[in-house]
């Protein structure tokens, strides 16, 4: 995200930043000496970049983050997940929140087809890979598994990892409260959210 977004000030993790055009070059130079210098220093045949941010990128955006790998790498395949809308409205809301507050009636913009199209015109069709996010589907039900097989890395001993875990509706109105009245990030705000996912039954959405 500092390393290729044009608009960074805008954006909801830096809203009210302030950030100046040359304050977010400065950002953007040393967040590509920093990836690229991690880049160069692996020993590793295959090199895994999780950027969920990419996806609000832009064609020039994503242009500009290819030329930048393009030179450190044979090749470069993107792996990508989508959820049925539903799930990803709730699942979107729900994240949003675990960081900082999201409005219940600011829109949620969800165009799938657009993200296919984008990723498609920098990196060709043929190295974008999209799978819909299904755990019954995935070895063992788990999404990191079936990810490293995509990489052709080996799958771990036991689970390899915990999905972003649904929040029931009671903890979602109790952190939606949280949120919209204590707006000052606090170092107990991961406690507080994982605290929250054990609290209530309900679905958030029926």
């Amino acid at each position: 995200m500092q390393a290729f977004k044009v608009d960074l000030a805008t954006q909801p993790g830096f809203a009210g930043s302030g950030f100046g055009e040359d304050e977010v070059a400065l950002m953007a130079a040393a967040a590509r000496e920093k990836l690229a210098t991690m880049c160069e220093s692996t020993t590793s045949s295959t090199c895994v970049l999780s950027a969920e941010d990419i996806c609000t990128f832009t064609v020039a955006e994503l242009g500009s983050l290819k030329r930048f790998i393009d030179p450190l790498f044979d090749s470069i395949d993107i792996i990508l997940y989508v959820r049925p809308l539903k799930d990803r409205m709730e699942s979107g809301f729900q994240e949003i929140l675990k960081t900082r507050f999201r409005a219940i009636d600011q829109r949620f913009p969800l165009n799938y087809m657009r993200l296919a199209l984008n990723f498609d015109e920098v990196f060709n069709q043929e190295r974008v890979h999209f799978f819909k996010f299904a755990p019954e589907t995935f070895p063992d039900g788990d999404i990191v598994t079936h990810f490293l097989a995509q990489v052709g890395a080996p799958a771990p001993a036991g689970k390899a990892g915990r999905d972003n875990s649904r929040m029931s509706k009671e903890a979602v109105q109790l952190l939606y409260a949280y949120r919209k009245y204590f707006t000052t990030q606090d170092e107990h705000d991961a406690e507080i959210v994982s605290r929250l996912e054990g609290v209530g039954s309900t679905p958030l959405i029926c």
